[in-house]
């Protein structure tokens, strides 16, 4: 973050008179700061100066416009309304087979398929503070086969079926995992037979 002080938030702060001696803020903290010019007045001089380390000052934390990975909002100190806890009902509810989401465009359906990938992958430590880290879920591992369509060419029809099984390729090799590939169909189907041996796949 740069900030620059204006002339009179300048005088108003840091009155450093015939001397650039380093700025130090009300209350005592002192910051990286960086000369940039002096300014005079009768026989007094101000010096002013580019501030480059704003830690101390409290700011407002940013909000997450089109961000879909959990990690980087929540080690990015970005604004996150907690919905772990939704997450877990949803994983612990032993009644649904399947799990259809609804919602509209831009409502957060990418990213709560990511922070599904991070729980089930076992990353207890990314949600420390959020309330599924003090529950008791039991944060074991599980294979995740995650596919995003909107990284998987779609102009043509053979296009589709080429790149979705390319992406079932790199998800096979990332699990270390040997599949047949003579169609998406059938490579989804090899790849999810192999990994559950080793456990469960979601």
């Amino acid at each position: 973050v740069v900030f620059c002080l204006s002339l009179f938030a300048e005088i108003n702060y840091f009155r450093q008179v015939n001397t650039p001696q380093k700025p130090i803020l009300r209350g005592g903290s002192s910051i990286e700061v960086h000369l940039r010019g002096t300014f005079s007045k009768g026989s007094e001089i101000y010096y002013f100066y580019l501030l480059k380390d704003l830690l101390h000052i409290k700011v407002m934390r940013y909000l997450p416009i089109s961000i879909q990975s959990i990690r980087e909002i929540l080690e990015g100190g970005y604004v996150y309304v907690d919905k772990t806890r939704f997450a877990q009902e949803l994983i612990e509810n032993k009644q649904r087979k399947h799990c259809f989401l609804s919602r509209p465009r831009r409502f957060g359906k990418s990213l709560f398929l990511n922070t599904l990938e991070e729980i089930f992958k076992g990353n207890k430590a990314l949600f420390k503070g959020c309330a599924i880290y003090e529950s008791d879920y039991d944060w074991q591992p599980y294979p995740v086969l995650y596919l995003n369509f909107a990284e998987i060419l779609n102009e043509t029809t053979q296009d589709f079926k080429e790149s979705l099984k390319r992406s079932l390729a790199e998800l096979a090799a990332e699990y270390e995992t040997q599949i047949d590939l003579p169609s998406a169909q059938e490579g989804l189907k090899s790849l999810i037979k192999a990994l559950s041996k080793k456990k469960q796949v979601v």
